[in-house]
């Protein structure tokens, strides 16, 4: 027996039963299977918008406040005596507890050094870098950072320079 067959037999009063009912579950179905998941879609790009935009107002004022510095300029620091900018990287990048989140190092001559940092503390790596530049007379040359899913936490690849 197909389907317009088993409608035909039923009452008028049981037929509209079951097409309100139809009705119904294909409404339930398609709030559960489109309308609810695309409202939790927007609500997350919500949530990553405003991230997004707390980031860049820190970033701003950090490129604000690294334009002020560049601007009162002064000498560079001098490097550490006799340490090589390898031996200052290798030395410095443990006490920084970023040993472990140390992927890659290049050295390009001894004044020049290229690195690579998984899943590395942000706030770390912005301590130790301005700890190499201050002790060690290292600056950064080129950087890329890009953030991780976990909060606070970078990939970064970056070259650092020395003058002789």
């Amino acid at each position: 027996m197909d389907l317009r067959t088993w409608l035909a037999e039923l009452q008028p009063r049981e037929r509209r039963l079951i097409v309100v009912a139809a009705v119904l579950l294909v409404c339930l179905l398609f709030y559960l299977l489109a309308w609810r998941p695309l409202q939790q879609r927007v609500a997350h790009l919500d949530s990553r918008l405003a991230q997004a935009r707390k980031d860049l107002v820190w970033m701003q004022q950090a490129s604000r406040e690294v334009q002020t510095l560049r601007q009162r300029g002064g000498p560079a620091p001098a490097p550490a005596a006799g340490l090589s900018l390898i031996r200052a990287v290798e030395s410095s990048v443990t006490a920084a507890g970023l040993r472990g989140n140390l992927t890659r190092t290049e050295p390009h001559g001894a004044d020049r050094i290229g690195l690579e940092l998984r899943n590395a503390d942000f706030d770390a790596l912005v301590r130790w870098l301005g700890i190499l530049q201050r002790r060690h007379g290292a600056r950064v040359t080129q950087i890329n950072v890009t953030r991780t899913d976990k909060p606070g936490r970078v990939n970064a690849r970056l070259t650092l320079s020395r003058s002789s």
